[in-house]
């Protein structure tokens, strides 16, 4: 067994512990089990003589018993020990785990922390870049409305003195020159004031001022500006009021002004035949809330689907050659979006190339109970305020 030739041994443990012990047998070990009866110590003798087993039975019995701890202890080395080869193996298992634990923590933290320092890094650069494009865009505004105003009011200057020319004794071709003099300043006062608008909404000092005002006055305020437009495009004008819609709201009447007077003159400026058509319509009522509808239709050249995604978008108009043929900042209805966008309203557009365009917005207003109720009675009385009544 000490070999490895054989796999077990059963034998007497004292004979067994003594040739162990004088053989210098350290590896093998020893397994006890309970026997089914007592295991006892006894001599064979011969068949022939058997006045031999009296004869050992009786040196045997004379063994005291403390004798027989003398004898065992020669050929038995009783020697109690705890076997720690089981509980040293679960120790080195346990501390192999907890040392690569301990590994593998070590390299993930040295890690999580270089990428900590990489992010922070990455968030000062994003933060300095961000503070530099805003102080561009800060220094652009800045610029750009300051460029405006000091271009107005030179600009202001020669219209102003057109118009006063124009009054005095000229001739017909004196007063053609005066007219295009008047057009290319007003539609360069126009690119100005579009300038300055989106110089405020970009600084993000676009505000709302909420007032009572009459929308009868915005709809013919509008009208009254564009109609040289309509006249000079020689198309026809249609404008729908729905009769339900009240006359007096709260809200921005300079800014729900700036916004139809910018689709307006949008619609009449690409229309070259046809008509353009203002409608204003009740959608629904919520307690002192109406739900209005405002609708611009034209006939003109129309946008293509890819076109309506970046119509939006500054400086940027539907074709490059619109800008040749048209003229215009390509500023007008990236303010008015931006302005709706400030009432949360949207705006939608329903085009076809060759066909023409609708725009249309949903805006929500509140009325003024206490003018409405004026300009009613107000109404009621002027109808009837200079009819004759013959009385038979």
């Amino acid at each position: 067994m000490a070999t490895g030739e054989e796999t077990a041994f059963i034998g007497n443990l004292a004979t067994t512990d003594y040739l162990i012990r004088t053989n210098g047998l350290t590896k093998l070990r020893f397994i006890s089990f309970e026997a089914e009866k007592e295991q006892g110590l006894y001599f064979a003798v011969r068949k022939d003589w058997p006045e031999l087993v009296s004869i050992f039975n009786k040196a045997m019995n004379s063994i005291t018993d403390k004798e027989k701890i003398s004898v065992n202890s020669k050929w038995i080395d009783l020697q109690t020990r705890i076997d720690y080869e089981p509980l040293i193996r679960v120790l080195l298992i346990i501390g192999t785990v907890i040392a690569v634990i301990i590994i593998v923590s070590f390299f993930w933290i040295i890690r999580l922390k270089k990428e900590i320092e990489c992010r922070k890094q990455l968030h000062s650069d994003l933060e300095a870049t961000k503070l530099e494009a805003d102080q561009a865009n800060e220094f652009k505004s800045s610029f750009m409305a300051r460029m405006s105003h000091e271009i107005r009011i030179p600009l202001n200057a020669i219209t102003g003195m057109a118009y006063l020319l124009k009054k005095t004794e000229i001739t017909l071709t004196q007063a053609m020159y005066i007219d295009r003099i008047s057009q290319a300043s007003n539609n360069m006062l126009s690119i100005i004031n579009d300038i300055l608008d989106y110089s405020k909404i970009e600084a993000g000092k676009a505000e709302l001022e909420i007032t009572s005002f009459s929308l009868d006055q915005i709809i013919q305020d509008v009208v009254n500006i564009i109609s040289y437009k309509i006249e000079e495009q020689e198309i026809g004008f249609k404008l729908t009021k729905d009769p339900l819609v009240p006359n007096w709201f709260f809200g921005d009447p300079k800014r729900i002004e700036q916004i139809l007077l910018n689709i307006l003159n949008n619609a009449a400026k690409f229309t070259s035949s046809g008509e353009v058509s203002f409608e204003v319509k009740l959608v629904a009522k919520e307690g002192d809330r109406y739900h209005l509808l405002f609708s611009v239709q034209d006939t003109g050249i129309g946008i293509s689907e890819e076109q309506i995604n970046k119509l939006f978008t500054p400086f940027i108009q539907a074709d490059s050659t619109i800008t040749r043929r048209f003229g215009g900042s390509g500023l007008g209805l990236s303010i008015v979006k931006n302005l709706l966008d400030l009432m949360g309203v949207s705006i939608n557009v329903y085009s076809t190339p060759g066909e023409g365009s609708t725009f249309v917005i949903n805006l929500t207003l509140p009325i003024d109970k206490e003018k409405e109720s004026v300009y009613i009675k107000a109404l009621s009385g002027n109808q009837f305020k200079n009819l004759r009544t013959l009385v038979l």
